[in-house]
């Protein structure tokens, strides 16, 4: 017997369903609960939390197994098995009315892609439930997507979230996915980004007040000028974002001929003192090379 007991979307993606498969052993017969995971894009590795017990309704149950594991998805998780007697047994108040059901709870904590690096589930809600009360919320209702993380951790890096946070829709230019790798960055994930999924995090970190994903996504760009660097729009963003280190790289290679195109009237009210000196030290030395074109 192969029977399918729960299919439900998990961590964002995939369809997961358990299923309790019949086995004999000595004799007697048990069925063992089994875990698994379809998707087209399967991470290679998930942290898993999970428990299971037994009941005759959802009011109620028995824990029959809990745990955390590190599963690798290609391969079912398999938990204890359960005696088919002891389910049956009227004194285990398993069955009631010829009912028995099977409770399972599943919070994946964080996932492993084909690239090694390790990222946290910002998709469901913390586990187990005395846990949501340190839980902060992001929302974008008219999307219907839900971001959920550590409300101590959040804070630590920025005030700006409330327990439940649903301003992000004020903010029109908001990109969802670089909010979650502003999340991963700030939970302490390196994440490998190209220029402009950085300069997007950057957008983010600063509307929210993360200072330490902005500066950790302005220390990757400087590591990445080794390759083509769009210098005209860098040296622009750098400026409307005050990424004074970052300036400091780009104005090496910004023609003078250039400077009015990133340099605004309108961007001095909001530059840093840093930013500020860079872009007259700039204007300066290239006057006093004769460079006026």
């Amino acid at each position: 017997m192969n029977t399918v007991i729960l299919r439900s979307k998990c961590a964002g993606f995939g369809s997961w369903t358990v299923k309790l498969i019949e086995e004999t052993i000595n004799g007697d017969t048990y069925f063992q609960p089994q875990i698994n995971c379809r998707y087209e894009n399967l991470p290679k590795t998930v942290n898993i939390r999970y428990e299971m017990g037994l009941g005759h309704d959802n009011s109620s149950y028995e824990k029959t197994c809990e745990g955390c594991s590190y599963w690798n998805t290609d391969k079912p998780l398999i938990a204890k098995s359960l005696k088919m007697l002891d389910l049956l047994n009227p004194e285990s108040g398993h069955v009631k009315e010829d009912k028995l059901m099977l409770h399972v709870g599943i919070h994946v904590e964080s996932i492993q892609y084909s690239d090694g690096i390790w990222k946290f589930n910002f998709y469901d809600k913390l586990f187990p439930e005395e846990e949501r009360k340190n839980m902060i919320t992001m929302e974008r209702k008219k999307k219907n997507i839900l971001f959920y993380s550590h409300m101590k951790l959040i804070k630590f890096h920025t005030e700006n979230f409330t327990e439940n946070f649903s301003d992000v829709e004020k903010h029109v230019h908001t990109k969802f996915d670089c909010l979650e790798k502003c999340l991963q960055i700030a939970h302490g994930v390196q994440l490998q980004l190209t220029d402009s999924e950085l300069f997007g995090t950057i957008r983010i970190a600063d509307i929210f007040g993360f200072k330490n994903v902005a500066r950790y996504c302005e220390r990757r760009l400087i590591q990445n000028l080794r390759w083509k660097t769009d210098v005209l729009n860098s040296s622009r963003i750098a400026i409307s974002h005050n990424r004074d280190r970052l300036l400091t790289h780009l104005l090496k290679d910004l023609k003078f001929s250039d400077f009015s195109k990133v340099f605004k009237v309108e961007d001095v009210p909001n530059m840093s003192m840093e930013c500020m000196k860079l872009c007259t030290k700039f204007v300066f030395d290239n006057v006093d090379r004769g460079i006026l074109e």
